[in-house]
């Protein structure tokens, strides 16, 4: 038997925004509008009736009807539906930590503070290569990134292994009465940032797989365009060296506002190449 959501304050908290960016994502359809007052769509055989305000008293009762047709369509529980719904203004980015230190989830409190510092420089390599696709930032980081940094959010940690959660917002695009509309999408900066991630860290891998003693550089060097940078490499390789983990996976699962809707990604860098990916690193830094 599944739980049903039926706090109110829960309830509430799901705004229709979110409601609205996450029915666009999974393909329904708005069939009609209330001006102020609500919208309805067809998602599958599931008829939705979406108040276009949180004030409405009955606010509460029309979103537990709504979950009650999403647990339905979906065949799923309304808690993993509405953690969804909290997310669908965020890119999320997990990363899974998978060793003999995580094995009951829990991790020693020297290595999670390493943990948290390298999962930070990750995501930093990426904002600065979104932002200016230099191949290295020994120095200060663009104010882009630094701006873009300050807007990320940490989310509990997840089950499974030791895995922390990155939220990195993702405005949605809103006509004057705050409905999403379809406008084609420009990627601005902050847009730009988590798929630079997903993008320099498939590059790594392929650089690596690639790479022998005569053409390791070149490889490298050409995988800048993708993303790839001297600080990633080294993010990736710190992790390795400090929690000595089986593997490091990285989860991302795009934000529903965004317009092109993008597949779930999942890389992880095997640590086999990790020495090679140092001394490709050192060999940029030194040119």
């Amino acid at each position: 038997m599944r739980v049903r959501i039926s706090d109110k304050q829960v309830l509430q908290s799901i705004t229709p925004v979110q409601l609205m960016a996450y029915l666009r994502s999974k393909g329904a359809t708005q069939l009609d509008e209330y001006p102020g007052k609500a919208t309805i769509w067809q998602y599958g055989n599931e008829e939705l009736l979406v108040p276009l305000a949180t004030r409405f008293a009955d606010y509460p009762a029309r979103m537990a009807d709504v979950l009650a047709a999403l647990e339905r369509e979906e065949d799923r529980s309304q808690l993993l539906i509405e953690a969804d719904l909290r997310h669908s203004g965020f890119d999320v980015i997990r990363v899974r930590n998978v060793s003999e230190d995580t094995r009951d989830g829990s991790l020693n409190i020297m290595r999670s503070v390493d943990f948290v510092s390298q999962t930070r420089d990750l995501l930093l390599a990426a904002a600065c290569s979104a932002a200016t696709h230099k191949i290295s930032y020994p120095g200060r980081k663009p104010q882009d990134a630094e701006r873009f940094m300050d807007s990320v959010r940490f989310a509990q940690t997840a089950h499974g292994s030791f895995i922390l959660q990155l939220l990195a917002p993702v405005a949605p695009d809103l006509n004057v009465q705050g409905t999403l509309v379809d406008i084609p999408e420009a990627l601005p900066y902050e847009k730009r940032v988590v798929p630079t991630l997903q993008s320099g860290l498939e590059a790594l891998n392929t650089a690596a797989q690639q790479a022998s003693n005569d053409s390791r550089l070149e490889h490298f060097q050409q995988a800048a365009a993708s993303g790839l940078t001297t600080n990633l490499c080294d993010a990736v390789t710190a992790l390795h060296e400090s929690l000595k983990p089986q593997y490091i996976e990285i989860g991302i699962s795009y934000s529903a506002n965004r317009r092109q809707q993008r597949p779930l990604a999942r890389i992880s860098v095997d640590a086999g190449y990790m020495p090679l990916i140092r001394e490709a690193s050192a060999a940029i830094k030194a040119t």
